[in-house]
């Protein structure tokens, strides 16, 4: 044990950085009867080695558990405590319910199980990065711009069968076929591709991917000391973001872009002031030119762009609409008699165009996001206190959803209990599942949470901003922009899965105890260093 104990350090960076590196693979289609949800992230993987060799080395003493003696710290293992008891009141009801085949206490305890991951997680790169210094979090960056290589190299491959770039199809086209069934959860390579996802699972997976990458990016545009390079991976970021027209996306760009810009305008020096107009510019030319001249896109993609953002403005009188053009429609097929086949061509192409108004686009994607988010709601005023249980959302969601929401084919299909419809039914917002499932007072704790975090790390980054060290101001704008942007997650997203949130919590618990052991505490900032120097 002692002659291999001093490689147990070694191994646990090394399979971090690996973890880094494979965060955007995540629609891995492995293992999912065993490890259910999160199976699909390679990070998992990755990073649940680098936790065993972490706790191997601190069984041979080379490594220490230490816990953030911070506020934010203490009201998550509030929060946490809140999910026990509310588990403990809806006892008889987890007992006693299934749903396709599933114990609603299986649920709760494979729920309570994602959890505890990542909370671990936020342990483990709070003490990494304790056990390494600031200097590691180079590294951290490093990689991860290295996954941000891996994923806009596949994007390329993407772009050409998107828009049919005729000489490369052929190669392009096996590629994909190769590697789509391993990325995309096994969805077969003949699916159309219309969005791009690139190495990610779906075009909203790689938003949630983008908030963790985004703001590095941005930072890097003001802060770096080779600054081109971001300017470039900011130009291809942006073009994957728009191609994906995802509102996960946008969401994610626009926080972590609006969140470094003022933070740097009312703290920095005003060389970064400067810098961070540069960038800001910059971005919107790089939107308006990449939704106005790609080709055949000219006014499609701005439409699209413009229809995502629209995506929160559905209405139930809107929904009544669709259910009517539908309707209109079935009707105009019923009286045309032959198949879809017997058509002309002009024929079937009019009836698909009609159907695909009706069935596809922003419109029924922000139905079905209302719908859930509406029903969630519905279940947490019903159960205002303690909610209906953790992972209970999917269990009330047929006894909740509101009339409206029943018109639309892909919530009538979360509503059967039939056991061929395996996959469980999304929620799509984790802070209206929360309310769901953990009542009012639990979403107030997870809100106290983020905002104490916020509180924490913003006295962070006024010390290195004010400071005016490109290093330090770097990491803790970047990190200050991937909260926020795993906020935004929230609304689109609703799982405690993505490892985003929890590099982003451990990472500010350590660099906020960083800036309180420089000279001055958090008022003043390390001067002299000798970690400034370092490029970033």
């Amino acid at each position: 044990m002692n002659k291999i104990s001093p490689y147990f350090m070694p191994l646990s960076l090394i399979f971090t950085c690996l973890a880094l590196l494979v965060l955007p693979f995540n629609g891995l289609p492995w293992l999912r009867l065993l490890l259910h949800e999160i199976a699909r992230e390679a990070s998992f993987y990755a990073i649940s080695l680098a936790i065993l060799f972490y706790v191997l080395a601190m069984l041979s003493g080379k490594a220490r558990l230490e816990f953030p003696a911070r506020k934010s710290f203490y009201i998550f293992l509030i929060f946490m405590a809140w999910i026990v008891i509310s588990d403990l009141v809806n006892l008889p009801h987890l007992l006693s319910t299934s749903f396709r085949g599933r114990p609603s206490i299986v649920r709760s305890v494979l729920q309570m199980a994602v959890l505890m991951y990542g909370f671990v997680n936020a342990l483990f790169f709070y003490n990494l990065s304790r056990q390494q210094s600031v200097d590691w979090l180079f590294l951290f960056k490093r990689f991860l711009l290295i996954g941000f290589i891996v994923t806009c190299a596949y994007s390329l491959v993407e772009i050409v069968l998107i828009y049919k770039i005729t000489p490369l199809m052929p190669l392009c086209a096996a590629i994909h076929g190769s590697l789509s069934p391993y990325l995309h959860l096994g969805l077969p390579a003949e699916f159309p591709l219309v969005r791009l996802s690139s190495i990610c699972y779906e075009p909203a997976s790689l938003g949630v991917y983008a908030a963790v990458l985004t703001p590095f990016i941005y930072a890097g545009m003001v802060y770096g000391s080779c600054k081109k390079k971001y300017y470039i991976m900011a130009f291809f970021l942006y073009l994957m973001l728009i191609l994906s027209i995802s509102r996960s996306s946008y969401l994610v760009a626009a926080a972590s872009v609006l969140v470094i810009t003022f933070f740097t305008l009312l703290w920095a020096d005003k060389m970064y002031k400067r810098h961070v107009l540069f960038a800001i510019v910059y971005s919107a030319l790089c939107v308006l030119l990449i939704t106005m001249f790609l080709p055949d896109s000219k006014h499609k993609n701005l439409y699209r762009l413009t229809s995502v953002m629209r995506s929160f403005g559905w209405s139930p009188k809107q929904a009544y609409s669709q259910r009517i053009r539908q309707i209109q429609v079935e009707e105009k097929r019923k009286r045309a008699g032959p198949p879809l086949q017997k058509y002309s061509e002009e024929e079937q192409k009019a009836v698909k165009e009609e159907i695909s108004k009706v069935a596809g686009g922003a419109k029924e994607s922000n139905l079905i996001r209302l719908g859930h988010m509406m029903t969630s709601l519905r279940i947490g005023m019903a159960h205002p206190v303690f909610g209906a249980g953790l992972g209970q959302d999917g269990y009330l969601f047929k006894e909740y959803v509101p009339q409206w929401a029943t018109y639309n084919w892909w919530i009538k299909k979360d509503m059967e209990e039939e056991m061929q419809f395996k996959a469980w039914p999304e929620t799509y917002s984790l802070h209206t599942r929360i309310i769901a499932e953990l009542g009012f007072v639990g979403f107030i704790l997870w809100a106290v949470f983020w905002v104490a975090l916020f509180v924490e790390h913003l006295a962070t980054v006024k010390t290195f901003t004010r400071a005016g060290e490109a290093y330090p101001s770097y990491f803790s704008l970047a990190l200050l922009g991937s909260m926020c942007s795993m906020l935004c997650i929230g609304l689109v997203n609703g799982s405690f899965r993505p490892l985003g949130y929890w590099i982003t919590v451990g990472l500010i618990w350590f660099l906020y105890e960083y800036a309180v052991q420089a000279p001055g505490g958090t008022e003043t900032a390390h001067a002299g260093n000798k970690r400034d120097h370092l490029r970033v």
